[in-house]
């Protein structure tokens, strides 16, 4: 009995040695990429207590992109040299993403939304057509529902718009004080095959050598630890954000630009379809032969879309 209650004595200390490592782990910021001054065109804007790094190219009318859950910046490169040609070009990470910071942030569409805002005056962005993919997509939703302007002009590219199905990876990797503990370890464990898997799930358009080259892209970026755990408490937080919003969608007025694909298994075609219908001042473009990164998938259709839109 004296053994046993040593053994579980021991135990207990273990696994409480453990915990309070995960957590210390979570809060070293171990492991995540920023960058410190302009590189390759790149740049840092303040915001608030964040540092946000944004791309800016080309002149003319404004446009800004936002990014889905994990993403960055990189989501946007075949369709930002075609579009700054004749505009002005703004795409930048998300909070918790890419090279960006991710102080007192909520994990929620309403802290997105928000950036955008501050961005878009902070630049100086005249009457910017706002284009959102997946949850950049869900971000633009609830600008409008919210009626952040009205008379602006929004392009939705295949977005969860109703509901979203939380894994359970990103259920462990939320969990509050392990969560960034958990993804530091996922980092050099158990991420990257699902992330090699899930991006090769949502193209349906590349060649084996381009696929691998945005396989290799997107892994030095999204296994940053707070790039996972950014990801888990967005998903975490996105099915309630989603209701909050979608009783509203019937009283968006904006113009509004809806563009999925064909495959409902690959994309968010009956979401974008359903939405279609609740939206008076929208039209919806279905795809073929695309998965849920259109942009990637059919730049330069997405670009000559735009293109025509913003006319």
């Amino acid at each position: 009995m004296k053994r046993l209650k040593k053994i579980i004595k021991h135990l207990g200390i273990g696994i409480i040695v453990l915990t309070l490592s995960i957590v210390v782990l979570g809060y070293l910021d171990i492991g995540n990429k920023y960058i410190e001054s302009e590189q390759g065109g790149f740049r840092l804007l303040e915001i608030g207590d964040n540092s946000i790094r944004i791309l800016q190219k080309g002149e003319g009318k404004d446009i800004i992109l936002i990014h889905g859950t994990p993403g960055s910046i990189e989501d946007w490169t075949p369709i930002i040299e075609p579009l700054a040609k004749k505009y002005r070009v703004t795409a930048f990470d998300r909070l918790g993403h890419g090279y960006s910071t991710h102080t007192n942030y909520n994990y929620q569409l309403k802290d997105n939304a928000e950036l955008v805002a501050q961005i878009i005056k902070k630049l100086d962005l005249q009457s910017p057509m706002i284009i959102g993919h997946s949850y950049g997509g869900s971000t633009a939703a609830y600008l409008m529902t919210n009626h952040y302007n009205d008379s602006l002009k929004y392009v939705i590219i295949d977005a969860p718009l109703f509901t979203y199905e939380v894994s359970d990876t990103d259920k462990l990797l939320s969990i509050p004080f392990l969560g960034k503990g958990v993804a530091f370890i996922a980092n050099y464990t158990i991420a990257e095959q699902p992330i090699e898997d899930g991006i090769k799930a949502s193209l349906a358009n590349q060649n084996k050598a381009s696929l691998q080259s945005l396989v290799n892209e997107r892994k030095q970026i999204w296994l940053q630890p707070k790039v996972l755990y950014s990801n888990a408490k967005e998903s975490v937080n996105y099915p309630s954000d989603l209701d909050k919003i979608s009783g509203k969608y019937n009283t968006i007025s904006s113009d509004l630009l809806i563009i999925t694909g064909e495959d409902d298994k690959k994309t968010y075609r009956s979401e974008c379809q359903k939405f279609s219908d609740l939206v008076l001042t929208d039209s919806l473009i279905i795809l073929k032969n695309v998965g849920h990164y259109i942009q990637l998938d059919k730049a330069d259709d997405i670009a000559r879309i735009i293109d025509e839109k913003m006319k």
